[in-house]
Formats: C-alpha cells, sequence, structure tokens
C-alpha cells in the first residue's frame, strides 16, 4: 500500500507547509514537482510516459483533432499496457500456438496507469466540447500529478479541482478533518480489510473443489466486505490527504451495501468511476434517451468496459455484463412498474425497505463471485452454491 509507504509520509509532511507558504498562483508548482517526485519514487522512469501524454495538450483547441488524438493516445497506452498481454496470450490460444514468451513490455503495468488514463479522457474530451475553455499546461499538469489522488482516484474534474487550488487557506479544522479522515481510512484498510483475509484466502482454483457451498458463500460475502473496506479506505486516505491541502475531492462511496436496488447500489460504489462512465460513455451513446432495448445495450457496453477495466480477464467482462443484466432487468421492471408515489412511514413500507436492501447486498455480494474467479474455479462453485452437488 503506497499511502502507507515513507514516501507519501514524507512528501505529505513537505509539500502540505510549502503549498500554503508560497504564493497561490505557484502552488501548481508544489503540486506537480511533489507528485512528479511521488510517481517517480515508486515507478521510476514510468513517469516520462505520463508526461509524454500531459505534452500533446499544447496543441489542444476547442473543436480541434489533437483532441482526439489525445484520448486516442490515452486509450492506446493503457490498451498496449494493461490489455496487450492478454490479447496476445488468447490469439495464441486460438491459432493453437505455444503460450511463449510475453513481450517484456506488455508484462509491466506502470502504476495508475487506468486512473492517469481517465482523467486524460476527460481533459480532452471537454476541451473538445468547449466545457474546458482554458488551455494552461502547467495547470493542466497540476491536475494530473495531484499525488493525494494519483494512485487510486477519487477520479477528478478539473473544471471542479483548479478554482480550488488558489482559493485554498490555511483551515485548522480542515486540517483536523483531514488528519481524521485518512486515520479512519488506515483502520478500514489495516483493522477490517487485512483481517478478512483469512476468510477470502481460501477462495483460489487449488482449494474451491474442496469446499462446501456454506464455505464458498462466507468466502464470497468476506469477499465482498473486503473489497470495500480496502477500497474505501485507500479513498478515505486520499480524501483526506487532500483536505490537507484545502482541496475537497469528489467521494467515491456512499454506504453502497445499503443500497435498495442494483442502480442504487451504482451510484453509491466508486460514485467518480460511475459519473465518469455515464459523462463519456453512456450519455455519447444514447443514454437512457433511446429505446428500451438501445437502453439496455448502451448499458451492456458500459458495464462490460467497467468489468474489462477492473482487470485484463475474462470473468471481469462476466462481472460487468452481469451488473449490466441485473441493470437492464431493474430498468424494464422500473418502466412496468411506473411512477410509484411515496408511501407514508408505516412497518409495512419499512420491512420492504429492508427487504430491497438484503435482497440487493445479497445479489452484489454473489456477483463478486464472477470478479474474482477464472472460469474453471465457476464451473465447481457455483453448483456448490446452489447446492446442487
Amino acid at each position: 500500500m503506497l499511502f502507507a509507504s515513507f514516501s507519501f509520509v514524507l512528501i505529505l509532511a513537505v509539500a502540505v507547509p510549502l503549498f500554503y507558504w508560497i504564493r497561490p498562483e505557484r502552488r501548481y508548482a508544489v503540486i506537480i514537482v511533489s507528485g512528479v517526485f511521488f510517481y517517480a519514487w515508486n515507478a521510476t522512469w514510468w513517469v516520462l510516459l505520463f508526461f509524454s501524454e500531459l505534452l500533446i495538450s499544447r496543441f489542444y483547441c476547442r473543436g480541434a483533432r489533437a483532441c482526439w488524438i489525445g484520448i486516442v493516445q490515452a486509450m492506446l497506452v493503457l490498451g498496449i499496457f494493461k490489455y496487450g498481454s492478454f490479447v496476445e496470450n488468447n490469439v495464441r490460444a486460438v491459432l493453437g500456438l505455444d503460450p511463449g514468451r510475453t513481450l517484456p513490455v506488455l508484462a509491466v503495468l506502470p502504476l495508475a496507469v487506468s486512473f492517469f488514463t481517465f482523467e486524460f479522457v476527460h481533459f480532452a474530451s471537454d476541451f473538445y466540447r468547449e466545457k474546458i475553455t482554458e488551455r494552461n499546461f502547467t495547470k493542466y499538469a497540476a491536475f494530473i500529478f495531484f499525488f493525494p489522488t494519483l494512485v487510486a482516484g477519487p477520479i477528478k474534474r478539473y473544471q471542479d479541482f483548479i478554482p480550488k487550488v488558489e482559493a485554498a487557506v490555511l483551515d485548522w479544522e480542515g486540517i483536523s478533518c483531514g488528519i481524521t479522515r485518512i486515520f479512519w481510512g488506515f483502520f478500514k484498510k489495516f483493522a477490517i480489510a487485512d483481517a478478512m483475509v483469512e476468510w477470502t484466502k481460501f477462495l483460489v482454483p487449488e482449494h474451491i473443489p474442496s469446499l462446501t457451498g456454506i464455505w464458498l458463500w462466507q468466502g464470497v460475502f468476506a469477499y465482498g466486505l473486503r473489497i470495500y473496506f480496502d477500497f474505501s479506505g485507500y479513498a478515505d486516505i486520499a480524501i483526506g490527504a487532500s483536505l490537507l491541502f484545502g482541496i475537497t475531492v469528489p467521494e467515491n462511496f456512499s454506504n453502497p451495501y445499503f443500497a435498495s436496488n442494483i442502480s442504487d447500489f451504482w451510484k453509491r460504489w466508486h460514485i467518480s468511476l460511475y459519473r465518469w462512465l455515464v459523462d463519456y460513455i453512456f450519455i455519447p451513446l444514447g443514454g437512457s434517451r433511446c429505446g428500451r432495448w438501445r437502453v439496455c445495450l448502451n448499458i451492456m457496453a458500459v458495464t462490460g468496459f467497467s468489468g474489462f477495466w477492473h482487470g485484463a480477464s475474462w470473468n471481469f467482462l462476466i462481472w460487468g455484463w452481469f451488473h449490466g443484466i441485473m441493470l437492464c432487468i431493474f430498468h424494464w421492471y422500473s418502466h412496468w412498474r411506473g411512477e410509484q408515489t411515496e408511501e407514508p412511514p408505516s412497518w409495512w413500507s419499512y420491512s420492504k425497505r429492508i427487504g430491497a436492501i438484503l435482497f440487493t447486498y445479497i445479489l452484489v455480494n454473489f456477483g463478486w463471485t464472477f470478479f474474482i474467479m477464472d472460469f474453471h474455479s465457476l464451473g465447481i462453485a457455483l453448483p456448490k452454491m446452489f447446492f446442487l452437488k
């Protein structure tokens, strides 16, 4: 965990006082230098790759082809380094070739390449659509290299982030909130998420054949808690560290396991990713303004992309499409049900809501099965989980 590293603590301790000490218009330099130093400390020369992606922004103009080149470049970098080995292995399998050695460049995944890509695409897309009207390389580099959100988000928006840099003031209440949030994130990560490892470590191919259905369900529910506390712990540390600079970044989780339906879950889980997917994939595809079948096709495209973004393996795609199917079913059900008036508080309305929350919680946790198991393991585990074996 990079947030528990000496480099993170050292850079935070140096950058925060310096950020407030120098003039507001020079704060961008502090952000860039601290971010580059943090990234280079943990990923060495890969920092040059992302600087090369930054440089193309010098040619951005409203409605210019350079914006599209920036988007394509960012997606190519992600595709080559994150999915190159996956594509190579699948092509070899289809052609019946020996696996062979993966090209060295495809065997390394640059740190945080997925999060870099989303922010690169956001900036280029919004500049093209004139949602961003300012082209300032220094500010853009500061936006990209803001090190609290560098590794695992939350995914920021340029228009929201930049005004907060110069407007930030030293606020001891904000500093206190930031420190509290950081410690809360460490507690969630080390005291809860890491403790769940003992309850999930047997969910590996060599152990699954010997597990009963009850043990598989227990492991999947434990994994659901583990991934939530692990990822939300990271988010809390990033948000807390940002508050030390007087900058608020988007929240990433809002009690997702208390969602009352699958659509509500995605509005609470990895919120900054959900909003990015809606703004840059779902809406450009037509969003919900199309016919119901086209809306479902758009949902499946977005959830398939989301699944593959989480990992270069077929099981991640299946996980994404599982959620896509559930969202499509909910979309059709909502249309069939129509607008519902809010029921007055009663034991029946409370019971229905609790039931909906429990059903959604079970459904989402069942979905983690596809997230953590390969096809062979799924073929063994699923019949056991439904007590067919």
